[in-house]
C-alpha cells in the first residue's frame, strides 16, 4: 500500500504486550488455554523495534516471566505458534492473564485495567472499523498508551485534532520516552500535511535537476502544475507513471507541466528511472537524500507516489489525483 509507513506502530488483530528494564517490582504471568506447550517470548515493543525481554516456558498454557518491568511500555506476548496477545505493564504491578488464546479479544487481566480497558476497546472494533466509537473511546481514556494505541485505529488527516490531544497526553505523562519524541516527530508531519490542504499556497521548491541546474517550482506560475512525489525504487509510482505521461501529453500545450520530485538517493538510478519510463518534461529534481528529504518533510510526505496538482496561481486544488480522475480534473481547469 505504501512504500513508507508512517512511524507510529498501528495495531492488528495479533494482540500485543508490555515492559522496560528489569528492576521494578511486579511480576507477569498467565493460563491461556489452547497456548501451545513450549517457550513464550516476552518482546518490548517500541515504537521503532521490537526487542526481546525475556522467556519462559509453557505447559498447560501457564507461564510466568522473571522479567520485572521498571516503567510503562507496549510489549507482546508471544507463543512458538506466532499467536500473541498485548498488555500495558507499569512498575510495581503483577499481571495474571486469563482466557482462550483463540479468542484474544476476550482475555482477562488481573492487575492493569489499562490492558482490560484497551482489550474491551480490541473486541468492540472486531466487528469493523467505527470510527464514531473510537473518538468517543479516546475521550474518555487516561492511559496515554492506550489513547497511542487507540488513535491509530483513525485517518490521521482526517482527525487530526484527534491526535494532538493524544500527543498532548503522551507528553504531559511520558515526557521524554520512545513514545513522545516519536509522537511528536509524526505530529510535524501531520502539521505539514494539514498545511498542504486546497486552497493554500504551494511552498516554492528550488532543487536541482540531474545536471545540477536549479529548477524552481515558482518558474511554472501561470501553468497548472502536477508536483509528483516519486522514486525510481516505488513499484508503485512506476506503475502510475504511464497515466503521468498520458496526463502531460494530452494537456501540456494548454498549459499543464509536471514538477517530479524524486526521493531517490542513487542518481544513476533515478537517470535511468526517467529515461525507462518516457519521462520527457524537464522539470525533474532531487535532494538525492532519499527519505531524509528535507522537501518531502515540508510538504507532510510519508508515503508514495504523492501529487499535489497546482492552479495557476499556485494554489494547491487537489492532492493524490491518479489517472481518469487527474485527467476529469485537468479538463476542468484547462478547458
Amino acid at each position: 500500500m505504501f512504500m513508507k509507513k508512517i512511524v507510529l506502530m498501528s495495531v492488528s488483530f495479533a494482540m500485543l504486550f508490555v515492559a522496560c528494564k528489569n528492576g521494578g517490582g511486579g511480576s507477569i504471568s498467565g493460563t491461556i488455554a489452547n497456548a501451545p506447550d513450549g517457550k513464550v517470548i516476552l518482546e518490548d515493543l517500541s515504537t521503532q523495534a521490537v526487542k526481546a525481554l525475556d522467556t519462559a516456558d509453557v505447559k498447560g498454557g501457564s507461564f510466568s516471566f522473571d522479567y520485572k518491568p521498571s516503567a510503562m511500555r507496549i510489549g507482546r506476548i508471544r507463543f512458538s505458534d506466532n499467536k500473541s496477545f498485548m498488555l500495558i505493564m507499569e512498575s510495581g504491578t503483577s499481571i495474571e492473564v486469563k482466557g482462550d488464546i483463540t479468542a484474544p479479544t476476550k482475555l482477562s487481566f488481573v492487575g492493569s485495567a489499562a490492558s482490560q480497558v484497551y482489550t474491551n476497546f480490541l473486541d468492540k472494533m472486531a466487528a469493523g472499523p467505527d470510527n464514531a466509537y473510537a473518538q468517543g473511546f479516546l475521550d474518555t481514556v487516561s492511559n496515554p498508551l492506550v489513547a497511542l494505541l487507540t488513535v491509530n485505529y483513525l485517518n490521521p488527516e482526517q482527525h487530526y485534532k484527534v491526535y494532538l490531544k493524544v500527543n498532548d497526553k503522551l507528553q504531559s505523562q511520558l515526557s521524554g520516552s520512545d513514545y513522545a519524541q516519536q509522537m511528536s516527530a509524526q505530529m510535524v508531519q501531520m502539521k505539514a500535511q494539514q498545511d498542504m490542504a486546497s486552497g493554500k499556497p504551494a511552498p516554492n521548491i528550488e532543487l536541482p535537476n540531474p545536471d545540477g541546474k536549479l529548477m524552481k517550482l515558482s518558474s511554472l506560475k501561470g501553468k497548472v502544475v502536477l508536483i509528483d512525489f516519486w522514486a525510481s525504487w516505488c513499484r508503485p509510482c512506476r506503475m502510475e507513471n504511464p497515466n503521468v505521461v498520458k496526463a502531460y501529453n494530452q494537456y501540456k500545450d494548454k498549459g499543464f507541466a509536471v514538477y517530479s520530485v524524486s526521493l531517490d538517493n542513487d542518481k544513476a538510478k533515478w537517470i535511468d528511472a526517467i529515461k525507462q519510463d518516457g519521462l520527457i518534461w524537464s522539470n525533474h529534481v532531487s535532494e538525492l537524500k532519499g527519505w531524509n528529504s528535507l522537501i518531502s518533510k515540508e510538504y507532510g510526505v510519508v508515503s508514495i507516489p504523492k501529487t499535489f496538482l497546482l492552479d495557476k496561481e499556485g494554489n494547491i486544488v487537489a492532492s493524490n489525483l491518479r489517472g481518469e480522475a487527474l485527467e476529469a480534473k485537468l479538463a476542468e481547469l484547462l478547458p
